[in-house]
């Protein structure tokens, strides 16, 4: 096999790759030949030829994954929040106020949007 580089312009190949100036390209034809002054000869060089596998030659499989299981101690069962106060929604004229019913106090600083207190509240 031969070693080649291209010198001008562009070349495709057989197999319709596209080269150019610069790139190299192996192959057994004589591209020097073929192309005059488009080509220049850099080496010759061997074959690559694969080995075949030997009938002898042991195959090895991949060691089976052990999958160890959480202890019990360390799994984590989610427990239900339950919220310590009933929240009310109050509207006036500048917005929402959400009101804690116990203490007759809102815990809002502003007055808030529609969705907003809807999401501070138990209703």
């Amino acid at each position: 096999m031969k070693r080649f580089r291209l010198q001008i312009g562009k070349h495709y190949t057989e197999t319709g790759k596209k080269l150019i100036k610069g790139d190299i390209i192996n192959t057994d034809l004589d591209l020097v030949k073929l192309f005059p002054n488009k080509f220049l000869f850099l080496e010759e060089i061997e074959d690559v030829v694969e080995k075949p596998i030997q009938a002898d030659t042991p195959i090895v499989k991949p060691a089976p994954i052990q999958i160890t299981p959480i202890p019990k101690k360390l799994v984590v069962k989610p427990v239900p929040v339950k919220r310590a106060r009933k929240l009310h929604a109050v509207k006036t004229k500048l917005g929402y106020n959400v009101i804690n019913p116990k203490k007759g106090t809102k815990i809002n600083n502003a007055p808030l949007k529609q969705s907003e207190a809807e999401n501070l509240t138990d209703e």
